[in-house]
């Protein structure tokens, strides 16, 4: 972190998490924590320091996620506890606002609501050394939070409006509500390899971990050029982007040198027991790629198609998906030789241009189709793609794109 408070640029519907709480406190009572209530079940070094100072004993909360064997008894807000511990799991808390939070977060972990009344006091300490802390206030007034570094001493305010902060608590720090009214914030830490997804330099570009056993480029170009679709109506030809040759469909197709709009234009409908057909022949000759297309985290396929770029290609977003599956969602296999890729991204329509680096033996990739925009310089050589579309499964996708990010972290790209 450059900071050690950054205010993240997205926000929460306040009023909406506001909502939330009241719900907590009105029929979540035998969920809070406190000390009076389960002081005697903290951990003596904790507790000694707590009853150093009565204005410890003050704060009180909710575990959204609790590490407790048994998530049916109030669990502390932090790893305090003397019962027996596991990994942290949601509770019966992870609802509404909090579970499109974590949803949106899926590497965020260790929820909970902190509140401290006025005189409350956390004194100094620091916390675990590969993690980072956010806040989203709920309620606050003046200055929620002190870091103590040996040249100075800060106090932070942080607004109650909406607004997340990522927070070093590495450091150490402390707080103490000199206010009139209780604070109250959604608490919730992240490994430092994430705060790049965090911070929405948002994941725009992924290699997938799903290894690809490659025919050679002429190969690809054969089939291509046998198989490419004939009809010139349909809008990539039009617009001197790409030519098509189908891989595969939802049902069997009458005629793989056409395409079929009825087909097309009901892609993101999802069918009872949807069926995937290949083109006849493409699985004998390409099973590596006929795998691969198999394994990609799709409910339904409804097209999967070689792509041929044409012409340069503007920077765009894809057309809007009404499913709103999670980003990354889209899915492409890059076919020839990445060593000529033309294929880039930018965080905006007229911004830098960033060009992925594709990976060799994992040429299958996601991308973020929403947040992040992508088009393609002319090329000078043929370059074929395998693009699919259809219905995303969003666990199977999180799933995926988290088992990605362990492999390939160092080649994924944040805009």
């Amino acid at each position: 972190m450059n900071n050690i408070v950054e205010k993240l640029n997205f926000s929460v519907d306040i009023e909406e998490l506001r909502d939330y709480y009241n719900t907590v406190k009105t029929d979540f009572d035998h969920l809070l924590w406190s000390w009076e209530r389960c002081g005697d079940t903290v951990v003596k070094q904790w507790r000694d320091a707590a009853y150093a100072d009565p204005a410890n004993l003050l704060t009180y909360g909710w575990a959204i996620q609790s590490n407790l064997k048994d998530i049916t008894i109030p669990c502390p807000p932090w790893n305090i506890s003397t019962h027996e511990i596991t990994e942290y799991r949601n509770t019966e808390l992870a609802f509404g606002i909090i579970e499109k939070l974590q949803k949106e977060i899926p590497h965020a972990y260790r929820w909970s609501i902190s509140v401290q009344p006025p005189g409350g006091i956390v004194s100094v300490h620091s916390d675990q050394e590969d993690e980072y802390t956010v806040w989203i206030p709920i309620q606050s007034d003046g200055v929620v939070i002190t870091f103590v570094t040996p040249e100075k001493t800060s106090g932070f305010s942080l607004e109650s409006n909406g607004s997340a902060y990522l927070l070093d608590t590495t450091i150490p720090h402390h707080t103490h509500n000199f206010g009139n009214t209780d604070r109250v914030s959604i608490i919730f830490r992240i490994n430092h390899k994430y705060v790049n997804e965090l911070k929405r330099k948002v994941l725009s570009y992924l290699p997938v971990d799903i290894p690809v056993d490659l025919p050679s480029e002429q190969q690809i170009v054969n089939w291509f050029d046998n198989h490419k679709v004939e009809d010139t109506e349909y809008w990539e030809y039009k617009e001197n982007r790409h030519t098509w040759a189908i891989v595969a469909a939802r049902k069997n197709l009458d005629n793989w040198r056409k395409i079929d709009f009825d087909l097309w234009n009901t892609r993101r409908n999802l069918q009872e027991n949807p069926e995937l057909y290949f083109h006849p022949g493409f699985e004998e000759q390409f099973p590596s790629l006929v795998s691969a297309i198999k394994q990609l985290p799709f409910k339904q396929i409804t097209y999967a198609g070689m792509l041929s770029q044409m012409g340069a290609i503007a920077a765009h977003q894809d057309t809007y998906d009404e499913n709103n599956p999670l980003e990354p969602r889209r899915y492409n296999i890059y076919l020839t030789d990445p060593a000529y890729n033309t294929f880039y991204m930018c965080k905006e329509k007229n911004s830098e241009k960033v060009f992925p680096q594709i990976d060799n033996t994992y040429r299958c990739f996601a991308f973020n189709n929403t947040e992040v925009w992508h088009g393609a310089e002319p090329t000078h050589r043929t370059k074929i793609m395998i693009a699919i579309t259809g219905i995303i499964d969003d666990d199977a996708n999180q799933k995926l794109v988290s088992r990605s990010l362990e492999k390939f972290k160092d080649k994924a790209l944040y805009l």
